[in-house]
């Protein structure tokens, strides 16, 4: 018996869930993809390996949430991409905004994602009815993990916080905080390599200054999403990612000092997402 097979994906990583006849069978991780900075041909490669793992045999329909994916054309690619790998099974992408929405499994309201990336919407029965944010990490994505892991090394390089953070990052790092820099430049997803140093961020919360980061990260968020939204005082914002959820106690200072009811807060979607389909 053939499933569906569903993708939740960020940069960084990819959720694979494939479901037969209503159960989860098979769950699998694989790195993120990301049109707008990855190769065709890299992102083939791990397409192949995750579809030989499961077993094309299994699959007659797939429906792939992603990042990078807010163009038709972007869409265009991973489709295309995934049917030379499976001809027969009915392929549908959507961009990981849809996903988030999805997953609040609410009527509507405000959904935001902090991941390695940042974006907004506002919704209402299964649609984006306004979409602010995102942007890539060039041109956006505040309160995100790469803005975060940004911000950190910034005031390193700037000599804005304790030494200790400095040696910290280096002892972790096994590099000076200048080959850091260097490292974050020459890396092949610039953006996923900043977000790792959000990670490490969380172990140095008892600072003043490294809390006073994150606060203005998330404000700088608030301030160029949700406040941004006609009424958003009185319409909860729900916050889907990683960065959300481990970064829960700050978050909700930011949203106290920008008057935005702060809603509920799903570490990874995808669990959400297959109840979403199944019940459909």
């Amino acid at each position: 018996m053939k499933g569906l097979l569903l993708a939740e994906s960020g940069s960084s990583k990819t959720e694979w869930r494939l479901c037969v006849a209503g159960e989860i069978v098979q769950s699998l991780r694989s790195p993120g993809f990301n049109p707008n900075i990855q190769s065709h041909d890299a992102m083939r490669t791990v397409f192949r390996e995750v579809i030989q793992t499961i077993g094309y045999e299994k699959i007659d329909r797939i429906c792939f949430y992603g990042a990078g994916l807010g163009e038709l054309s972007q869409r265009r690619v991973m489709s295309n991409i995934l049917k030379e790998l499976i001809h027969d099974a009915e392929i549908q992408i959507e961009h990981d905004m849809l996903a988030a929405v999805r997953s609040t499994l609410k009527p509507e309201g405000i959904v935001c994602i902090l991941g390695t990336g940042s974006n907004s919407a506002l919704y209402k029965d299964d649609a984006i009815v306004e979409n602010l944010g995102g942007h890539g990490y060039l041109f956006g994505d505040e309160g995100s993990g790469q803005d975060i892991g940004k911000r950190m090394i910034k005031a390193m390089l700037q000599g804005d916080l304790p030494e200790e953070v400095r040696l910290y990052f280096e002892q972790k790092e096994d590099a000076e905080i200048d080959e850091i820099k260097i490292a974050v430049m020459k890396a092949e997803k610039p953006n996923v390599k900043l977000a790792t140093f959000a990670r490490l961020t969380a172990d140095l919360l008892h600072i003043k200054k490294v809390e006073k980061i994150i606060f203005e990260s998330f404000v700088a968020f608030l301030d160029t999403t949700v406040c941004r939204y006609q009424d958003y005082q009185n319409i909860p914002a729900d916050f889907v990612g990683s960065i959300a959820y481990y970064f829960r106690p700050i978050l909700e200072k930011a949203c106290k000092k920008r008057k935005v009811q702060l809603g509920g807060i799903q570490k990874d979607p995808v669990e959400n997402l297959i109840q979403y389909h199944l019940k459909g």
